[in-house]
């Protein structure tokens, strides 16, 4: 659920906000930290507040049918491209256990909550409790920690590259369709997308043109929907985009997700030969002179690939898998000393 409550505020008030949310809840909080650009040492005067955290639910949620994983009480606040403002505040916290068990996978977003006292700066508030396990993170890395941060970065990769050819085919198709109408008024709300086919107009977008509908982008349209709806459809994909839209056709690549490429890679890399993380990250320059644009498109993909090479070369003497067994004895001795403490 989102709030305006947070609105403003200092990291104590962030805290307190957080703590008294989750006390109505009836659970209790064990870990809160700033994370995102702020933890990586990767943060610009643009950069805005992303929060996660730990908390335990009540019993009820803990031992019914309604499992819970985590709460959402952020802040939205965006200007007019649809960007997040500097007031905009993302706050999400995760149950023990669904963090436990996603830790225990390496997930790159979820494990590095087991090592944010490292950088104390962003730390708000650890438990007794939480440090339980943070203390005990040898448990959770494994040999997954290549596949998963691996697996994300492709990901960043794909986005990085894809976006901008997204963002120019839904133009060009928004183009074609505007010039369309003006010289065909009357088509307006009469005529089909897909009766817009076989007009020379469109013989170079042929390719968007299927049996099943029409796909432009990541927008897919059925053949029957009127030419009026359809470019309403991807106005809004445009200015949901815009924001993004100078990097795109500035750079040809989206500088977001190509810093994040290589953060994961760096931190992927610490977890495989140190087996543990420390923030802020090692080379920041060179994650934040991607970030800052410093790149050209084939200067970015050159080092993206020789660095994905070379991490997909590391060497893996990890565990074969998390310690399941001693990451639940852990979490069972602290429901039980916690229930016995409530007089449950």
């Amino acid at each position: 659920m989102k709030t305006d409550a947070t609105q403003g505020m200092n990291e104590q008030e962030v805290l307190e906000y957080v703590q008294n949310r989750i006390k109505e809840e009836g659970g209790e909080l064990l870990l809160l930290s700033k994370t995102g650009s702020k933890l990586y040492g990767l943060e610009t005067p643009e950069s805005d507040d992303d929060y996660l955290g730990v908390y335990l639910p009540k019993k009820e949620l803990l031992f019914g049918f309604n499992e819970q994983t985590e709460l959402d009480l952020s802040y939205e606040d965006k200007n007019e491209s649809g960007k997040n403002t500097s007031d905009a505040i993302d706050i999400k916290i995760y149950t023990l256990k669904h963090f436990l068990l996603k830790a225990a996978e390496n997930n790159p977003n979820i494990i590095e909550l087991l090592f944010v006292e490292s950088n104390p700066k962003t730390l708000l508030f650890i438990s007794d409790d939480f440090k339980i396990f943070t203390e005990k993170y040898e448990l959770f890395i494994n040999e997954r920690v290549k596949r998963s941060f691996k697996g994300y970065a492709e990901s960043q990769m794909r986005k990085g590259r894809v976006k901008a050819d997204n963002y120019i085919d839904l133009m060009k198709f928004e183009t074609l369709l505007k010039d369309f109408l003006k010289d065909n008024p009357k088509a307006d709300d009469k005529m089909t997308l897909g009766e817009v086919q076989h007009f020379d107009e469109f013989k170079s977008v042929q390719k968007f043109f299927t049996r099943d509908g029409i796909r432009v982008s990541n927008l897919t349209f059925p053949r029957n929907i009127f030419i009026k709806k359809a470019l309403k459809m991807i106005r809004e994909k445009l200015h949901a985009a815009s924001h993004r839209a100078k990097d795109w056709e500035k750079y040809g690549y989206d500088r977001k997700f190509f810093s994040h490429l290589f953060r994961l890679l760096i931190e992927g890399e610490d977890l495989i030969k140190e087996k543990k993380l420390v923030f802020p990250i090692k080379q920041r320059k060179q994650v934040l002179d991607i970030k800052l644009g410093k790149y050209s498109l084939e200067e970015i993909e050159k080092l993206a690939d020789k660095r994905m090479k070379e991490f997909e070369e590391l060497e893996v003497d990890l565990p074969e898998k998390a310690n399941y067994k001693e990451i639940e004895k852990l979490y069972i001795d602290l429901l039980q000393r916690k229930l016995c403490q409530k007089g449950d």
